[in-house]
């Protein structure tokens, strides 16, 4: 069986990490999951949009993972802070009505099985992105 293509309109894709630094990033999905360790968490992916330049990334993905255990909702509290949202005290969440919504990111970059991938170091209100 032969299977005629034409590539010569499509893109390359870099799966690569991205430079760390500041982006703009859209928060794409949000996954119920529990850890390898049995705990109830969230998993996020990001649609990176752009750098604080202005530069596009062409569709790049950031994923993280908010565990829900004491101990671990800081990470979930910043993001949701830097959303605008007050989570100091007890709070009703839906995961769903975050998606869509942007947010700055610190990114920086780690090795993961031998390949570069990007961590989230830090949220940031998008406002607040210079």
């Amino acid at each position: 069986m032969t299977i005629n293509l034409d590539f010569t309109e499509v893109e390359s894709k870099d799966f690569g990490a991205l430079a760390e630094g500041k982006y703009f990033a859209k928060i794409k999905n949000i996954t119920e999951k529990v850890s390898t360790t049995g705990k109830d968490m969230l998993l996020m992916e990001y649609e990176v949009i752009s750098n604080v330049e202005g530069e596009e990334t062409k569709g790049k993905k950031v994923f993280n993972n908010y565990i829900l255990t004491k101990n671990c909702l800081w990470k979930l509290q910043s993001l949701l802070g830097a959303l605008g949202m007050d989570a100091s005290g007890l709070m009703n969440l839906e995961p769903t009505a975050i998606i869509g919504e942007t947010v700055g990111l610190l990114l920086g970059v780690e090795e993961y099985n031998g390949r570069e991938k990007n961590i989230i170091k830090k949220h940031i209100a998008a406002s607040e992105m210079a």
